[in-house]
């Protein structure tokens, strides 16, 4: 038995390796036929065209202004401040797209990004026993130190944060998603991230640390490695055509998917 996922992608452009991950993704779907939208905010390159799983929302002027944290003068330079101003594009693109679905249609909403693989058919057979819990969030919990976020954190520096890689959520939880105003300060404050991790706390009932794989290097993954995991964060920083590696050899080895 599987549960009903809706995916949605938050994409760009912004590196060149996006538009393979985006093809390779969407590979991926239609083999399981799961249903899902690219969202993006940035216009595709030439030769790229949208289709009817794209959703793609112009970036609106933002006119807050750039509000420094004052716990962040004595930690980080001012060049390296967070710039709230710069932030609610990818949180307000993702609350604009749920509405483009009826969330009582599923069991479970999933936020994931580019780079990270999942693999579904796996997930789906996971998730059933959790397809009647209410208010429920499944994500790998990142423990941080946030220092510019004590005011919103009872005063204490550690926020449990829902790593944006891939927040799963119970269907219960988008009606309230959809409730927040575009223009909520709260969406200006910090990274999107933080931020809907910090409005999940204020109306989850339970969460699940779910256990994501790191993929950091160029090291293949052993068939042992692959067939006990299901998340995978694949991201490395200095070789990020490694990702590309990863994910094709993934896609062969899960999904009996062969790209080239």
């Amino acid at each position: 038995m599987t549960a009903k996922i809706f995916v949605f992608v938050i994409a760009s452009f912004n590196d060149p390796i996006f538009i393979d991950l985006i093809k390779y993704k969407k590979k991926q779907f239609k083999k399981y036929n799961i249903p899902h939208y690219f969202v993006f905010d940035d216009y595709p390159p030439s030769g790229f065209s949208f289709d009817k799983n794209d959703l793609f929302f112009e970036k609106e002027p933002v006119n807050q202004p750039a509000i420094f944290f004052p716990e962040q003068s004595l930690i980080v330079s001012p060049s390296e401040r967070i710039c709230p101003s710069l932030n609610p594009h990818m949180i307000r693109k993702f609350l604009k797209a749920l509405k483009y679905i009826n969330e009582d249609d599923y069991d479970f909403i999933i936020r994931v990004n580019l780079s990270t693989f999942i693999n579904l058919p796996r997930l789906t057979s996971e998730l059933f026993q959790y397809k009647n819990e209410k208010c429920m969030v499944l994500s790998p919990f990142i423990y941080q130190h946030l220092y510019d976020w004590e005011e919103f954190n009872e005063g204490k520096k550690v926020f449990t944060l829902f790593s944006g890689t891939c927040i799963i959520l119970t269907k219960d939880l988008i009606f309230w998603l959809k409730m927040i105003d575009l223009q909520s300060p709260i969406l200006f404050r910090h990274y999107d991230d933080t931020v809907l991790s910090y409005i999940l706390h204020k109306i989850v009932h339970k969460t699940f640390n779910y256990k994501m794989k790191y993929i950091e290097n160029t090291n293949i993954l052993s068939d042992t490695e692959i067939f006990n995991e299901t998340i995978f964060r694949i991201k490395n920083n200095e070789n990020r055509s490694s990702d590309l590696m990863h994910w094709k050899y993934l896609l062969s080895k899960i999904d009996d998917i062969e790209v080239y």
